[in-house]
């Protein structure tokens, strides 16, 4: 995952690039790098009861936790690019989205 300045996520995808190779490219361009994600204390589960969302992303996040139930891969990460445009990271964990603010 990489991370804007605001913590906005920019990127997530599995890579074949060595991880050294991704360090070093990062320290060439004075990036900082993180071995783990520097926020992972701010997400929590979210679940549908959750009213410090918006109605727009809880729709967005209930959308998604039907396409991760159905396995439709391509469909979750066009909802988390879409969660993401709206300020919203969110990964997977044990079958739940943990979210947090992104910016």
């Amino acid at each position: 995952m990489v991370l804007g300045l605001t913590n906005k996520e920019l990127y997530r995808e599995n890579t074949d690039i060595k991880i050294s190779k991704a360090q070093d490219t990062f320290a060439m361009h004075v990036y900082p790098w993180k071995k783990k994600d520097p926020h992972a204390n701010e997400y929590r589960k979210w679940n549908l009861n959750d009213v410090d969302f918006s109605k727009e992303i809880t729709n967005i996040l209930y959308a998604r936790r039907i396409a991760l139930r159905e396995q439709n891969k391509k469909e979750a990460k066009y909802l988390r690019e879409d969660l993401n445009e709206l300020g919203v990271v969110v990964r997977d964990q044990d079958g739940h989205q943990h979210v947090r603010r992104g910016n």
